[in-house]
């Protein structure tokens, strides 16, 4: 998917009609669904949060980005580095979220300024002001009346590509997951051997625990023993057979 470049495609339309219960495109990477449906649904949801964590607007108008439910300009949601106080309930309810409503009315030298935090934030101590007005500083924001634009990624084409997801996902791993590939694929085992340990180290071979994730209905004892539930860690851990082998 190419966040925000594709919305009216036949496919985009059919997903957001069917999941997102007719919200703006614009809208769908704030959600956050919890009612189990299809398969293609509940593998779509396992991915969505990492979609959200990558994703942020590119403020030009402010009209678009919300000033503390958002990441914009590729840093952080506010609501993730501030605690969000009660005053903030009471914003939603007036209708004061997006970021352009916490500028003041004259930019300098092009650049939107912004209202002091005592102004829309009165309950705050002297140290929350500094720490929260020291972050809008570093958050430069250049007068435009160019529309928002929601971007994905650290590329600056800011479009959604599996390549870069792949690197996001796996990046913290690398490390481990290249000792794992080397033990498994260079150690010279067959190859139904490897593939076999490939998957059990990525937690995917069909033990019952798994069989049942894909909506198939059956017995989930453990054939070798009998007695417990057949599990990943039971079948190579604790089962009887596997601690006699």
């Amino acid at each position: 998917m190419e966040l925000g470049l594709k919305p009216y495609t036949l496919w985009a339309q059919l997903w957001q009609a069917k999941y997102a219960n007719g919200s703006q495109w614009h809208d769908l990477i704030r959600i956050n669904p919890t009612a189990q449906g299809s398969l293609i649904w509940n593998n779509a949801k396992t991915h969505s949060k990492f979609i959200q964590d990558h994703s942020f607007w590119e403020v030009h108008s402010g009209q678009a980005a919300r000033f503390w439910d958002d990441s914009w300009q590729q840093l952080p949601k506010l609501s993730n580095l501030f605690h969000k106080p009660i005053w903030h309930a009471r914003m939603k309810q007036g209708n004061i979220t997006q970021v352009h409503q916490f500028w003041q009315q004259t930019p300098q030298h092009d650049f939107q300024t912004w209202k002091p935090a005592l102004l829309w934030q009165p309950d705050w101590q002297g140290e929350q002001y500094t720490d929260i007005e020291q972050e809008l500083a570093n958050r430069k924001i250049r007068q435009s009346n160019q529309q928002d634009k929601l971007r994905w990624g650290y590329t600056t084409k800011g479009i959604f590509t599996t390549k870069e997801a792949h690197l996001l996902r796996y990046s913290n791993l690398q490390a481990d997951k290249d000792k794992i590939w080397g033990q498994i694929w260079h150690s010279g085992l067959w190859p139904k051997v490897s593939t076999f340990l490939w998957l059990l180290s990525k937690k995917r071979i069909l033990t019952w625990d798994n069989i049942i994730k894909r909506g198939l209905v059956g017995p989930s004892r453990c054939p070798n023993c009998n007695i417990n539930e057949e599990s990943i860690s039971h079948l190579m851990e604790t089962c009887p057979l596997a601690q006699q082998l």
